[in-house]
């Protein structure tokens, strides 16, 4: 079993063979999760409200016993998909919504994606596979007896090709991070760590994006002024980045 307190990034304690663990935490109130690795339940504890540098050694985690559930996922003809990304939390405690991490799935080719340790809470999900638009569900009831079905529909092929505006030359390598409906990319740690980049041909293919909703992309390289560009699904977009400007100067002493 792993534990961790909810919403601190610290490592997960460990937990001994009698069950004992210990850490300590910057939170002045705080949840725990217990993530278990057999046939208990994910479940959070709390909230606790400590003062600080108190120290306390009486918690005592009683867990539930969990179960296997499973969603399927069909295409419009009733055919499976495979490969979707099941990913998602149940909505508990009640003053932080769901948590995202709890659940990570991905259907097989029957198009069935496997959640353990399941609760008897409802789930809020979030699905993604190329070709389908992205989609959320909230306050899903599944059942360890048969899998919940969930219906995505197409989505056309959005094209965006970064070039250098004063070359004309593609742009490889250059993060795309989108803001929109399903989808929250923007800031530092995006632009760090991008979920998406354009290819050799400074070319980028979103095939997840819902028609008629209107989106925000941040195109960013480090060699090349940022850009925002508003599109649409189906769009096919080209946007040119400017060069940084060289600023000279000299620093006289009065």
């Amino acid at each position: 079993m792993e534990i961790s307190p909810y919403e601190d990034n610290r490592a997960w304690p460990a937990i001994d063979s009698d069950g004992k663990f210990s850490f300590s935490t910057r939170l002045k109130k705080f949840y725990i999760l217990a993530r278990p690795r057999k046939d208990y339940a994910i479940t959070f504890f709390g909230p606790y409200k400590f003062a600080p540098g108190q120290t306390v050694t009486d918690l005592t985690l009683k867990l539930k016993r969990g179960f296997t559930s499973s969603v399927k996922f069909l295409d419009q003809n009733g055919r499976p998909i495979p490969n979707v990304q099941l990913t998602g939390g149940f909505p508990e405690p009640p003053d932080y919504s769901s948590w995202r991490h709890t659940i990570k799935s991905e259907s097989d080719e029957q198009g069935v994606a496997a959640i353990q340790h399941t609760t008897d809470s409802p789930a809020n999900l979030t699905c993604e596979a190329p070709g389908y638009i992205k989609d959320s569900r909230h306050k899903i009831d599944l059942s360890p007896d048969k899998p919940y079905t969930w219906q995505l529909n197409p989505a056309p092929t959005t094209q965006i090709t970064v070039l250098s505006k004063k070359t004309g030359q593609p742009i490889p390598d250059a993060a795309v991070l989108l803001y929109g409906d399903e989808y929250q990319q923007m800031g530092n740690y995006y632009i760090d760590r991008p979920k998406w980049t354009t290819n050799e041909t400074g070319l980028f293919e979103l095939k997840t994006l819902a028609p008629g909703e209107q989106y925000r992309v941040l195109l960013y390289h480090p060699d090349y002024q940022r850009r925002y560009v508003d599109i649409t699904a189906g769009d096919k977009v080209t946007a040119k980045l400017n060069d940084f400007q060289s600023i000279t100067g000299k620093l006289q002493v009065i």
